[in-house]
């Protein structure tokens, strides 16, 4: 990726998360907070923040929107990516990787409807994943998928 791809994905990532009304929320309040601390990854030199780091194997909930790429024709998906935003597709350019989350669920599950937020429960992984839209910073081992229910915090 270019420099200037790379520079405009950080400015886009910075200024989505500088719009989001939840930044008065504190992490217990606001269940997309985990966002925040997935883009304290630098994309530049790898270096990471403490917060990220304590995520490393933790089981953890992440909300947001399914972009499946393992699927049927019945939408039953077994893999996916997760992204905060549902302005977030996987077109050219895609996000940035520490806005993407590639999740493996460990029982396939049914896509009832795209356009919805979904909450994916499992364990994370700091390791990055190629997949067909390029590198992603994270990996999700799926337990549960549940519609967001608009559970505390905001909608991104």
């Amino acid at each position: 990726m270019t420099m200037l791809l790379k520079t405009l994905c950080a400015a886009l990532t910075a200024l989505t998360l500088a719009a989001m009304p939840a930044l008065a929320l504190s992490s217990a309040e606001d269940p997309f907070f985990i966002w925040y601390t997935f883009a304290e990854l630098d994309l530049d030199t790898g270096e990471m923040s403490d917060d990220l780091k304590g995520l490393d194997g933790k089981e953890v909930e992440v909300p947001g929107f399914v972009v499946p790429t393992e699927f049927n024709e019945e939408g039953v998906v077994t893999e996916f990516i997760l992204v905060p935003s549902f302005g977030y597709c996987i077109h050219v350019p895609p996000p940035p990787p520490n806005q993407m989350v590639y999740v493996k669920m460990k029982k396939p599950f049914t896509v009832t409807d795209i356009w919805l937020p979904m909450v994916v429960t499992g364990k994370l992984s700091l390791s990055p994943v190629e997949s067909e839209f390029g590198e992603v910073s994270y990996l999700l081992e799926g337990d549960e998928v549940r519609v967001y229910k608009g559970e505390g915090g905001s909608m991104l």
